[in-house]
Formats: structure tokens, sequence, C-alpha cells
């Protein structure tokens, strides 16, 4: 770990978009900051703060030095660590986070335990690893209530809490806002686009709801608010001036716009005057691919595309920067004991993560990671992996071992290598990863929970006659993700044709897809969409047929439901919609496609009940449909003599 304003012989070197960024001083940064600072930056440069200590971190960083603060994290969604300035990209216009990197403590190298959204998150808020917290995808799975979250142990400790989050996969019902006394999560979905498609909320409206929080709120306590910011996640389109910007780099615009809400929201503490009584800490869940090892976007592989993110902690009433943790690697799940730490908080319960304060004490440290995606989703194997600072090992058919000192992009796997040190460094690595997966649950484990992992979701996939719920296949669990990759490119190609009118061309895609996997639930949910959309009802219900003989899924019991339901077989639809109740009672589909059946019969009056129980128990997702269905409804019970 160095303070930047420390000397040393040896040059930093940096890697521009695309590898993982190694930086040994902050030499450079200092001069990126001194420029903004030239520039009109408005913050003050203090060389005072620049005092060595044991820890190479600022002295006055120690337990219980910011008690009492207020705390504002920042959750940056998709978001590289090697688009920002701050960590050497030279085409970011990222003023406001580099900003606060100078006046405080970037960690070079953090990561991420997995490449989504939820089970990051939840890594945060837990300081758990995900097999430890239980939350594995976006889809299915939900915190359960018996783990204790930050906001839970600082709203005991007499703090306002608040969340302000900008996509729907963090919506309450995944269970992260627990301790959270107002949980913003307005997120709208696309008129008339069905359940399973929805818009994210701007950085603009989640700023601003957060700032009318912090205007409104009372000062007699001190907060602990959480923003979101979803931007950067596919599909980019920035607004503008940034669209115009950022022409041929989209993502980096969506970046440079979120930046600028941050800026917004920094802007609005400070006019609060509790700028020098707030901790901040800003980190990504995860970063985005882009194509680099063939991945489009994120959740498939482990490589530093995807799990290097920015960590920036700044508390300028403690401490002053620039100040660089380079030579340790950190995690996402370090948040929660750090925040406590700071506060002087004793701690609670288990915890993966350690306190950014002793980081230097755990030099030695190898960060698990995993991607469940693969195997939950599309039936191939899953993806585990163990990162130290200067190595990675990633556990696959195929296994794969780098060295990220000398090969950052991840393009030479050396585990093949017959080198005494590299055979020493995997064997180290791939037993202490084998023997933290012998203490988890197994993949099939893992699939045959889902949501539930609490027991009354698992009495109910019992039910259903489901005891393990992954995929059945012979093959399922051994097909490498490398190999594969192609044929979700397939897919998404598949997608985009629908989505403009073109199925013929995307079903030809989609059972090109089937072909080369055929147990893969992705495909086969969406080749039972083509044929919906083609009105090729028979064949759409075998594929979803298909699907839910793998996993069940409430959401594709309501869309088979609805299949049958347009071959007229009413009371067959009626028992498959009461598969979907049994596994998600609260999906906004369920009363839709009861309301359609109730509907069919010509019960009117309940149809329009079961419409508005939609509303009730999901708005987000049933809002559009359940309205219009209701005005339908209402229309034709005024038109009947």
């Amino acid at each position: 770990m160095t303070n930047s304003s420390e000397k040393t012989s040896s040059q930093p070197t940096h890697h521009s978009a695309g590898g993982h960024t190694r930086s040994r001083n902050g030499s450079r940064f200092v001069l990126i900051c001194l420029a903004i600072v030239a520039a009109g930056g408005a913050y003050l440069w203090y060389p005072s703060a620049f005092e060595s200590s044991p820890s190479n971190l600022p002295s006055s960083l120690r337990t219980g030095s910011a008690a009492g603060f207020n705390v504002l994290m920042v959750t940056l969604d998709t978001t590289r660590a090697d688009r920002l300035g701050c960590y050497g990209y030279e085409s970011a216009k990222t003023p406001t986070l580099d900003r606060l990197a100078m006046l405080g403590i970037r960690f070079a190298d953090a990561v991420s335990h997995a490449p989504l959204t939820l089970p990051s998150h939840a890594s945060m808020f837990t300081g758990l690893v995900p097999p430890n917290h239980g939350v594995r995808d976006n889809e299915h799975y939900r915190l359960s209530d018996a783990q204790v979250t930050l906001a839970e142990v600082l709203r005991d400790e007499g703090y306002q809490t608040a969340a302000f989050v900008s996509a729907f996969v963090l919506d309450a019902r995944v269970g992260l806002d627990q301790g959270f006394d107002h949980y913003d999560d307005a997120v709208d979905p696309v008129a008339g686009s069905g359940f399973g498609r929805y818009v994210q909320r701007t950085g603009d409206e989640v700023t601003s709801s957060a700032i009318d929080w912090l205007n409104a709120r009372s000062s007699d306590k001190p907060f602990f608010a959480w923003v979101h910011y979803f931007d950067p996640h596919e599909a980019y389109a920035p607004p503008e001036p940034f669209a115009t910007q950022f022409l041929d780099q989209p993502y980096d615009g969506e970046i440079a716009y979120m930046d600028k809400q941050v800026g917004r929201l920094i802007d609005a503490v400070k006019t609060q005057g509790l700028w020098d009584r707030t901790v901040i800490l800003v980190v990504a869940d995860h970063g985005e691919s882009l194509d680099e090892h063939g991945e489009p976007t994120h959740s498939f592989f482990l490589y530093e595309s995807t799990q290097h993110v920015p960590m920036i902690l700044s508390c300028p009433g403690v401490f002053r920067g620039p100040y660089v943790v380079d030579d340790v690697v950190v995690a996402v799940s370090d948040v929660f004991p750090t925040v406590i730490d700071l506060l002087g908080i004793n701690p609670r319960g288990p915890c993966d993560g350690i306190s950014l304060l002793s980081a230097y004490n755990h030099r030695d440290r190898a960060v698990y990671m995993e991607a469940m995606v693969p195997y939950l989703m599309h039936g191939w194997s899953p993806l585990y992996a163990l990162r130290r600072h200067d190595d990675k090992f990633i556990l696959a058919p195929k296994p794969e071992y780098y060295d990220l000192t000398i090969d950052p992009h991840e393009t030479n796997n050396l585990h093949a290598r017959s080198a005494r040190e590299v055979r020493l460094a995997v064997s180290e690595l791939e037993a202490a990863l084998q023997d933290k997966l012998t203490r988890w649950p197994s993949a099939v484990e893992v699939a045959s929970a889902g949501m539930a992992a609490d027991p009354e979701t698992i009495r109910r996939l019992r039910a259903l006659g489901y005891v393990a719920g992954g995929a059945t296949a012979d093959d399922a669990g051994t097909l490498d993700p490398k190999d594969m990759i192609d044929n979700w490119r397939l897919l998404r190609r598949a997608q985009y044709l629908t989505e403009t009118g073109k199925l013929e061309e995307a079903l030809a895609l989609t059972l090109e897809a089937k072909e080369a996997s055929p147990h893969d639930r992705g495909v086969l949910q969406w080749l039972g969409e083509v044929y919906a959309l083609m009105g090729r009802y028979a064949e759409a219900e075998a594929s979803f047929r298909s699907f839910t003989n793998i996993k069940p899924s409430a959401h594709v019991y309501i869309m088979l439901s609805q299949m049958i339901m347009a071959q007229g077989r009413l009371d067959e639809a009626w028992g498959v919609v009461e598969k979907a109740a049994q596994l998600e009672p609260k999906h906004g589909g369920v009363h839709i496609v009861r309301g359609d059946l109730l509907a069919m019969q010509g019960r009117l009056s309940q149809a329009i009940d079961s419409y508005r129980e939609a509303l009730r128990v999901d708005p987000h997702r049933a809002q559009a449909m359940a309205e219009a269905r209701i005005r339908r409804a209402e229309s034709r019970m005024t038109s009947q003599p």
C-alpha cells in the first residue's frame, strides 16, 4: 500500500480499458488530480495528510474514528474499474469519482465475488460470500431474513436508514430491504411488455429521490443512505450530451452520465453541511466484458473485465488523501466490516470480509469467486475461482491459471505449464478452493433450493415433485462455458431478431442454439416465446414443458398456462397457474392469468378483483398489464345488456 505522495523508484504500469490495472504507486494519479484542481476542482489540497504510518494508511484512520458519522454508500452497477480516470483510463470523464479518490483511498485491486447484481450486493450488505449468504443468482433467490445486514446493524445503532435502487433486480422482494426505514424501489415496467421486461430508473431519477429524502429527513440522527446506479448496464444509451460525446463508446458515456449524478448527490451532502461528518464508500457490484473472451456483457465468466471493480473510501472529517492501496486484493464483502469498524460498532455474527482498515494484514489473501449462471440457467458447468493479488485459479472443465503481474488481460492460461512454481501455485489454490467447495452445497443442491433456501419454498418444490432442481441431462454441468459462449451469442442474436419482428429468422437461430445445447433453459424459454409470438401454441407449450421438467419456475409456469389457455383447455390452465402460485405467491402474473381465466368464463367482476390483486402484490411488474385488463373488463361490463 502506498500513500501517493511518497516517492518510489519503481514506475507504475497502467493498462487501459480491456484489462486489469496494475498500479504500483499513485504518481500518475496525483498528476491527474492536480490537473483537476488546477482546472477548477472544488477540493483543497492538503499535503499534511501525507504523513506516514505503520499501515501506510492515514494515521487518523482507525477503529471508531468516524463514530457517529453519516454513511453514504454508492454502488455502481456494471462498472469496470479500468473505465474510470482515477484507475488510469485516459478517455474517461469521471471528475466526481476522481475527486473522491483524490481526497480518499483508492483500492487499486478490488474484486467482486460474482458477476451479478444481486449476489454481489448481498455480499456487500452481509460481509459474506455467496455460498454463505445463499443468494447465487439474480433470479429465484432472496436474502434470508436470518441474515444480518449492514442496514439492520446501523438502524439498531440509531441511524436513519434509506435505500434508493434503480433496477427491479434489487426490488424489496429479494430481501435487501432488511433494516431500511425507507426503501425506494419504484422502477416501472415497460408498458405492455409482459413480465420479465423491465427498464431501469435513470441516474437522474434515483439521485433526485435520494436528495429529496436527505432534504426532508430529521437531522437529530445520523443517516445511512444507499444509492444504486444501474445506468452502465446494457443497453448502453446515455442521454445527451453524453450520447454525442461518446458516440463510439456509449458504455463510457453511461459511466460519465452516472458520474455527473453522483456529483449531484455529493453536492447535496455538502449543501447540508454534512461533508465533514460523512463516510462515503463507492463500489461497483461487477464490471462488464465488452466482448473480451467472447462474452458480450457479464454473468458467465470470472475474468478481470467483470471481476475487477472500483472501490473508493472517502471521509474528509477523518483524513485527506490521496492514498492508494495497491498491494493487497480487497473484495465487495469488505464493505460491511469496514463500515462498522470505522463507526466503532461491535461485529455481529460471522463475516468473510475484512475491515479495509487492516487490509495490510491480509496480503496473502485469496478471494472466492463464482459464476453460477452457466449451470443454473443453461445446464453448463459452474465456474469457481480463487483470486490472489498476483494470480488467479479458475476451476472449470478446462481449468485456468493466470499470472496477473505479467498477464493482466488473462490471455495466457498457464494451467498446463510444467514449471515448478506454476504447479505449486496451481495445486495450492486448487486444494484451497476444493476445501471450500466441500463445505458448501453442491451446484445441484443450489439449483434445487433457488429462492429458497427457506423451508417453506423447499416444501412447495417437493409438493410439485421436485427434489433437485438442476439440469437433469447426462451432460449437465460438464460443458465448459468457454466452449458454449458462442451459443449464447447465437441466442442473443435470436432475441434481437425477435424484438425486431423477424420471427422466422429468430426461430431458425433458436433451434440451432437448442441443437447445440438441448437442455439449456434459456434456449427453451426463448424458443417457447418465439413460438408463442408466432401463434404456434402447441409448440410453445412443449418448449415450456421441457423447461419446467428441468427446473420449476413460476414465470415459465405462467407462460405455460397462457399457452394451454390459448388452446381452450381452461381447467388444465387453472392447475398450471396454481403451480406458479405455490412457488411464488406474490408474482403478479399468477393473478393476471387467474383474471384472464375468470374473464373467459364471463366472471368479469371476479376477474377485475384478480387484476387488482396483481396490482397490490406486484405493482412494478403487473401494473401495465393489470390496468389494461381492468379497463377492458370494465368496458365489457358496461356494454353488456
